[in-house]
């Protein structure tokens, strides 16, 4: 039986029907015969077999078909996303260059103040530096005025003079300061500023590579399947030849047909797979470009982070600088207020030894070395009164009329004392040499000069000298202006106008003329000031003693408060 005959052999075939055994149908059939119908049999059941076989592999055939008719849209999805995240992607690095930019330009505003800063710093520290040397000058000046003991007008006057300047300085100093620290908060303002945003792009940085992570994986994925489908389509077609040997020549020749369709499919397929491996390829490069910028930018944040953990230091160095300025600011102005108090002292006493050493001077002349007789190279001069002179044994009282003498002789610069007794005539003590004595033949004429000069002529002599001294003062201090004024308006002003404003020259001016109302009215100032400079001051009152308590004032009923009327 020939196959060409059917027009469809699988219906053909399982349409027949043959009884079995044939010898229970009444029918005889020869050995031979019975041999065919079973070979034939045999025959049916193969081919039973090979088209559920070809059923299968139809439906391996329509489920690749579906894939392969699928594929296209897949690889267009799949591009279009990769495009997508990559113009997304491009964006996020111009972004980031962008903030990049403006951090750098931040990054070099912030090093030019950090210069100016550090200017400041230097600038600052130096002045403290002069005005503590000023201050230790001015400190060796009053111990040496104070060890003279005696009047230093000049002196003091450029003394009270480098005190102002050097409040002056000091007060300008606490203005530059106030200016630093409001800089230096700016600073720190801004520091927080760009730490926020740096912690912002590095928060964007991770979410850009765990993005690019994902398309690197789908990318991976979609080439597998890609490189896989040709593959797959081969290995399908061989399976169906191979299953297909003995089937109908025109199943065969359908299947030829399908697989050369196939075939052009796959052809055409491998051209869309080496476009997209050419595109992917491009986007593997742009990807790695990205990759490349993003690592730069990482590092520019690790630099930029790096700076501002620098800049956060020397803001913090800064701000120590700034305080030990105000802790030597208030220990230069609490020196100040005990060198201007002790100054004060000073200057009180020195008006006063002023005024005193005017007749001072004069009680000296006529009672310490006053000449009361000259004979020879002898001279002689009134020490004290003679009613404190106890005479040796055998001498006589001293007469009171007359002082204690002094002899010295001009050539040996050696001398002795002597006393008028109350004879008239002269005693000398029993231990001067005779050799270093008055000579006897001046003692005549001792004795008359003395006898001249009583004690109650030379105290009337030293009352007149001090009166006057006293008149002179009273006048000068109305009359004479150079006597009167401490330091020339006019010198101070030439000085200082070009430095010091008008109002604080005008302060400072009305303190040096009111030098005595800057002495301490505290006790705890007194007391500080005399363990600095090691002295004994104490507080007096108008009446001229220390007052043992605060009085209460006169009215010291409390504000608000009414008196309960009976």
């Amino acid at each position: 039986m020939s196959t060409n005959t059917l027009e469809n052999p699988t219906e053909n075939i399982l349409a027949v029907e043959i009884p079995w055994p044939l010898s229970e149908s009444g029918v005889e059939l020869s050995e031979s015969e019975i041999s065919t119908i079973m070979v034939l049999e045999l025959t049916i059941d193969d081919l039973k077999s090979k088209l559920s076989g070809l059923g299968a592999l139809e439906q391996e055939r329509n489920e690749l078909q579906a894939k392969v008719d699928r594929t296209p849209e897949i690889i267009q999805q799949t591009v279009a996303k990769a495009l997508g995240d990559k113009a997304k992607l491009n964006d996020e690095v111009e972004n980031y260059k962008s903030k990049n930019f403006e951090l750098e330009a931040m990054n070099q505003s912030y090093l030019t103040q950090i210069g100016e800063y550090g200017v400041e710093k230097q600038a600052l520290s130096e002045k403290v530096e002069n005005l503590t040397g000023e201050v230790s000058d001015l400190e060796i000046q009053i111990q040496t005025l104070s060890a003279l003991g005696k009047p230093q007008e000049e002196k003091l006057a450029a003394v009270k003079k480098e005190l102002e300047e050097t409040k002056n300085n000091l007060e300008r100093l606490q203005g530059s300061t106030e200016v630093f620290r409001t800089q230096r908060n700016a600073a720190e303002a801004e520091a927080s500023r760009v730490s926020g945003e740096l912690e912002q792009l590095q928060t964007k940085y991770d979410e850009l590579k765990r993005s690019n992570s994902e398309l690197e994986n789908a990318h991976r994925i979609a080439k597998a399947e890609l490189e896989g489908v040709p593959k797959l389509i081969e290995n399908k077609v061989k399976v169906a030849l191979a299953g297909k040997t003995e089937v109908d020549p025109k199943d065969l020749s359908e299947a030829q047909a399908k697989v050369k369709s196939l075939t052009n499919e796959l052809a055409v397929m491998s051209e869309r797979q080496q476009k997209t491996a050419a595109t992917n390829a491009k986007l593997d490069q742009e990807v790695k470009g990205n990759a490349k910028d993003l690592e730069e930018g990482r590092s520019h944040i690790e630099m930029l982070t790096e700076l501002v953990e620098t800049q956060r230091a020397q803001i913090a160095h800064t701000d120590e600088g700034l305080r030990n300025a105000d802790r030597n600011y208030h220990l230069v102005m609490h020196h100040l207020d005990e060198l201007m108090g002790f100054t004060s002292i000073i200057c009180a006493e020195n008006h006063e030894l002023r005024n005193d050493n005017l007749y001072l001077g004069q009680a000296v002349e006529f009672h310490d070395m006053k000449v009361v007789w000259k004979g020879g190279s002898w001279q002689a001069f009134m020490l004290a009164k003679s009613n404190s002179i106890r005479p040796q044994d055998g001498q006589p009282m001293p007469h009171l009329d007359f002082g204690l003498m002094y002899l010295m002789d001009l050539n040996t610069g050696r001398g002795h004392t002597a006393y008028i007794g109350e004879d008239g005539k002269p005693y000398l003590s029993d231990l001067v040499d005779p050799q270093y004595a008055l000579p006897e033949q001046y003692w005549d004429e001792f004795t008359e000069a003395v006898k001249a000069v009583p004690v109650k002529k030379m105290e009337l002599a030293l009352y007149r000298a001090t009166e006057r001294a006293k008149k002179v003062i009273h006048y000068a201090n109305h009359f004479d202006i150079e006597w009167c004024t401490q330091v020339s308006y006019v010198e101070i002003a030439q000085r200082l106008y070009e430095y010091i404003p008008e109002h604080e020259l005008t302060r400072a001016l009305a303190n040096i003329e009111k030098a005595k109302l800057l002495a301490p009215k505290s006790q705890a100032l007194l007391n500080r000031i005399n363990k600095r400079f090691d002295t004994d001051y104490k507080m007096r009152s108008k009446g001229g003693r220390v007052p043992d308590k605060p009085q209460p004032k006169a009215n010291s009923r409390k504000r608000g408060k009414k008196s309960k009327r009976k």
